[in-house]
Formats: structure tokens, C-alpha cells, sequence
């Protein structure tokens, strides 16, 4: 059985005159697939890489190199020695470059990172700023394309999500052009070059397993961007890898714990201790202690979900986590 978001659409309307009783009206499919509606990925790449090129309004804004934009550049997921240099650009397990993103012109003949391995999109479930609730979203990064002398800087996030009526959205934030925030794998350098991340990660890498990283997640708040990155580690005699530590970067803190909750808790909680506990949050009335407090609730009942295999609990509470912590942040503001 096949649904047809868009009725209008020339080839579906072909198809189900050659394929009689196949497709559907989307308002006849069961609510509970409905609310799992998907944005693809492979059209959220191909906008992305559109978007870089042609985001600009001006033609003098369109012929200079400095204002192209490309999706981000994967971060290495696995560990190297400490004594060794990351190599962004090296190839890894990351989903591949469609061709059309890396094309070849002669934009791409002096783009250092024309060869490189791209981030992939990525379903997060976030509250971004601007919105009152959190959405399962698709997102992809765009960075600043590197020339010559110039580091690749985060410039925009791009989301994109489909509503239960199989209406899509697709949304733009705008990093400003003052701010220098880092792509994933410029983060994962800062997060990398903590002497606690580095220490732990030559002592993991020593004990005959493997040290591999899950995805660097870019999360935009109201407060700035936070990077977050598991780390597996996965024993020589074992296909299961076992979530170690979690990497939290906020701003300049770089903190790594063995659980979500006091990774954004070290991370976070030092802005929010100087903040005065008597203030109260406009909306719920909360106090700043209160908050965190049930924020570390939250998440201390994310790693209980999470250990027993329990993901829709498990997303459910960091999701609840982040929204006190953005309640806390607006008491103490």
C-alpha cells in the first residue's frame, strides 16, 4: 500500500493509472504511521549542497569563493594514537559524498576539502530556538567553504520535518557572521584536545579493544550551540560496542562523563550555579534550583531507560532534561 503526500504530483498520478488500487489518499493512512512521516534524506543532501551555492543574493556575493557554503565535514569516528594528527579530511564509515555535492568545477579545484567525506544528516529530536516544543527533525550542517588561510566555521543549520498532514518545512538558522561556532569535527578537535578526553581515550585504546566515536550532534539553544559525541568501546572478542563516556562541548568547556546526565550536567551546571535560586521561570514558576534539580531527575532517568534498552523513554526524558534546563536558564536571566 503506497500514499500520496502530494496529489497533484504528474509521475504518482501516471503511476496509479498503470498501477490501479496501489496508491492512496494520505488522509486514509492509519494515524499512528502518519505520525512517522520522515523527511527524505537524500533530497535534505541535495537541498543542503544547493543551498550553500546559491544562498546568496547578490551577484557580486555569487562569485566570490568566501560566501560559498558546504555541508560539514565529518569528524573521525574512530580513535587514533595520541601522538598522532587528525586528519578531517580522511575517509571513514560516514555516509559518502552524493556526487552532485561533490561536483567537479572550478570551485572545487581549490577547495582543500573538495575530496573530503561530508557529514551525514542526522534525526535528532531538539527544541530549537524560536519553537515552544521539541520535534523529531532532520538536520544538516553547513559550513564556511575553506580556502586558503581560512578554517571552516559553522554558518548555517538546516531542519526539516513533515507534519502529521504530510506537509514538509523546511528551516534555516543563521549562525551570524561575527560568531566563529565550529563544525563537527572542528568541535571534536576542541573536544579532543581536553587532557582528560585525551588521557581516557590512550588508556581505552591500550587495553586490547577499540575506541569508536557514535556521531557528533549539533544541538542550537537559545545560549549558543552545544556539541555532544558518544564514545563506544567495543572489545577484540565482541561485535557489541558499550557506551563508555559521553563528550559535552559548551562553549569553552569540554567535559566527558560515563552518562548523559553528568555530561550536560558538568557541562552546564557551572553557568546556572551563579545564577540567584530565588528567581522563578515566568511559565512555570519554578525556581532555578527546582529546575535543575528535575532536570538531573530527568536524566538521571535517561540512563536507567537507556541501560534497560528503553529508546522512546529514553528520548522522551532527555527531551524533558532539556526543556527544564531551558526553563532554568530563563529564571535565571
Amino acid at each position: 500500500t503506497a500514499y500520496q503526500v502530494d496529489a497533484a504530483d504528474p509521475l504518482v498520478r501516471t503511476f496509479a493509472k498503470i498501477f490501479p488500487g496501489i496508491f492512496h489518499p494520505l488522509d486514509s493512512m492509519p494515524a499512528d504511521l502518519r505520525a512517522h512521516l520522515r523527511y527524505p534524506e537524500d533530497l535534505l543532501r541535495l537541498q543542503a549542497s544547493a543551498l550553500g551555492r546559491y544562498h546568496v543574493t547578490s551577484g557580486a556575493d555569487f562569485v566570490d569563493l568566501a560566501n560559498d557554503w558546504t555541508p560539514s565535514i565529518a569528524a573521525p569516528n574512530t580513535s587514533t594514537p595520541a601522538n598522532a594528527s587528525i586528519d578531517v579530511s580522511a575517509p571513514n564509515t560516514t555516509t559518502p559524498v552524493p556526487a552532485t555535492a561533490n561536483r567537479v568545477d572550478d570551485r572545487a579545484q581549490v577547495d582543500p576539502d573538495s575530496g573530503s567525506v561530508v557529514a551525514a544528516p542526522l534525526f535528532l529530536r531538539h527544541r530549537y530556538p524560536g519553537e515552544v516544543r521539541p520535534a523529531f527533525v532532520l538536520q544538516q550542517t553547513l559550513e564556511l567553504r575553506r580556502t586558503t588561510g581560512q578554517r571552516r566555521l559553522l554558518r548555517a543549520v538546516v531542519i526539516a520535518d513533515v507534519s502529521a498532514t504530510g506537509s514538509a518545512r523546511l528551516r534555516v538558522l543563521r549562525i551570524p557572521a561575527a560568531e566563529e561556532a565550529l563544525g563537527p569535527a572542528r568541535a571534536f578537535d576542541r573536544m579532543r584536545a581536553n587532557p582528560r578526553v585525551s588521557t581516557i581515550e590512550t588508556q581505552l585504546g591500550q587495553v586490547g579493544s577499540k575506541v569508536n566515536f557514535g556521531d557528533v550532534q549539533v544541538l542550537p539553544t537559545e545560549a549558543g550551540i552545544v556539541y555532544q559525541r558518544p564514545l563506544f568501546l567495543r572489545p577484540e572478542s565482541s561485535d557489541l560496542e558499550e557506551l563508555k563516556y559521553v563528550l559535552v562541548l559548551a562553549g569553552n568547556r569540554v567535559t566527558i562523563e560515563p552518562t548523559v546526565a553528568d555530561a550536560f550536567r558538568a557541562a552546564l551546571g557551572g553557568a546556572a550555579a551563579t545564577a540567584a535560586p530565588t528567581k522563578t521561570n515566568s511559565t512555570t514558576g519554578a525556581t532555578v534550583k527546582e529546575l535543575l534539580a528535575a532536570a538531573a531527575s530527568s536524566l538521571d532517568d535517561a540512563d536507567a531507560a537507556l541501560a534497560a534498552g528503553d529508546l522512546g523513554t529514553y528520548q522522551r526524558k532527555v527531551e524533558a532534561a532539556k526543556a527544564q534546563i531551558d526553563d532554568a536558564r530563563q529564571a535565571a536571566s
